[in-house]
């Protein structure tokens, strides 16, 4: 339990550097798109990060700001996510090659599941996800298939960070339930509820004895139910999982 309250300040300049590291070279208009903090906010935190040497300004009249070498730095951790996901690229490439819906392989990051590659293009499903996008992890199969594989104490911590830090798993004993059904089926499933209009199936990836990562599948709830998804694709999904697992540990090897 935090001992004190967050520095809004701080939350707010973070928030700043994810909007522009997910969009590139930004304007005042896009930030404010994205974050909707006020303008005269956002020109106060990136003269900030620009003195800080975090973020460089392009532009007279209206500047667009992007991320320096000195930001990208920070991104040291990912460096591991890279390597797992060179390791698996084979084997994850024939497997989204194989269906005709998306598929993303994730990492868990302390609040959110990170995407680390996608076959995902802009528009498909409505869904604008792409490399370093961060997704919920309560109610998606990513997160889920992730979490569910945790050892029991890893997991309630994370669970614990989670609802501190989102609000999410509002009922605790009610997750672990779900959790414990995503062990017994080696998958886990999200029926329209983290968006409305998508079903989603997602398994582990195992480093061994250990969760590393997580791949699903993404398609459209009109197009088929969640009975239909399972019966589908289920079993090809378990199976490329297994496959990247077994990549995993012979790169380590």
């Amino acid at each position: 339990m935090p001992s004190y309250a967050p520095v809004t300040a701080l939350l707010r300049g973070v928030a700043v550097l994810e909007a522009v590291a997910a969009q590139g070279a930004v304007s005042i208009k896009d930030l404010h798109a994205a974050t909707g903090y006020p303008k005269a906010t956002l020109v106060r935190l990136l003269e900030t990060l620009i003195h800080a040497g975090y973020v460089r300004a392009s532009g007279e009249d209206r500047p667009t700001y992007a991320l320096t070498a000195r930001a990208l730095g920070l991104a040291g951790r990912f460096d591991h996510g890279r390597n797992l996901a060179a390791a698996i690229g084979p084997v994850l490439t024939e497997f989204q090659a194989a269906i005709p819906w998306p598929s993303d392989l994730a990492v868990f990051d302390r609040d959110a599941m990170v995407i680390l590659e996608t076959s995902r293009r802009p528009g498909v499903l409505s869904v604008s996800r792409q490399v370093g996008s961060r997704v919920p992890a309560v109610p998606t199969a990513l997160g889920r298939a992730y979490l569910a594989f945790l050892p029991e104490a890893e997991r309630r911590d994370c669970l614990t960070v989670l609802r501190q830090g989102t609000g999410q798993p509002k009922d605790m004993k009610r997750f672990e339930t779900l959790l414990a059904s995503v062990r017994a089926k080696g998958y886990a499933t999200s029926d329209q509820e983290n968006r409305p209009d998508i079903r989603a199936l997602a398994a582990p990836v195992m480093d061994g004895g250990r969760v590393a990562a997580s791949v699903n599948i993404i398609v459209v709830a009109e197009a088929m139910t969640m009975g239909e998804l399972e019966k589908r694709y289920a079993k090809p999904l378990l199976t490329a999982a297994k496959k990247m697992s077994a990549a995993l540990v012979a790169a380590r090897d």
